[in-house]
């Protein structure tokens, strides 16, 4: 069955019908909680990152770099809707470690200062009326100089 062309809706729910979600292999839980995430329900996804362990894959997609984005799709939604305090908090606490996530205690940082990481972070402080900190985001992920992230320049 392929998910192309569902909505985040319709994609969360064939990943849940997944027979044990704690042993779900590691990168659905990510599909998971990107498309929870993209569904409204930010809550649902950070779960999803309680009491696992990631391992890592060469080449595989880092834990943090889908626990940043997670965050910022939060952030995001928050400035949209004009809860503005709460969407500076998140964006204050994300390089931060949380309690009972290893993978947060170090590492998130260059997912954080990406030129995504800053161009979003620099769209929740335009939507916040933080305009110089926006400028600021903005001037960060114009030092990109990875192929990748030349998109966000």
């Amino acid at each position: 069955m392929t998910l192309l062309g569902k909505s985040a809706a319709d994609r969360v729910k064939v990943l849940e019908r997944y027979p044990d979600l704690n042993r779900m292999p590691t990168q659905l839980v990510y599909e998971l909680a990107l498309n929870r995430a993209e569904q409204g329900n930010y809550e649902a996804a950070m779960d999803l990152f309680k009491n696992r362990f990631f391992g890592r894959e060469e080449g595989g997609t880092n834990v943090r770099q889908v626990w940043i984005e997670v965050n910022l799709q939060h952030a995001l939604e928050l400035a949209k809707g004009n809860r503005c305090k709460d969407a500076l908090a998140v964006t204050k606490s994300l390089g931060s470690p949380v309690s009972g996530l290893v993978f947060t205690q170090d590492g998130l940082q260059p997912f954080l200062n990406s030129a995504r990481g800053s161009f979003l972070l620099g769209e929740v402080s335009l939507s916040c009326g933080q305009e110089k900190d926006a400028r600021e985001w903005y001037r960060r992920s114009t030092q990109a100089t990875e192929p990748s992230e030349i998109v966000w320049v």
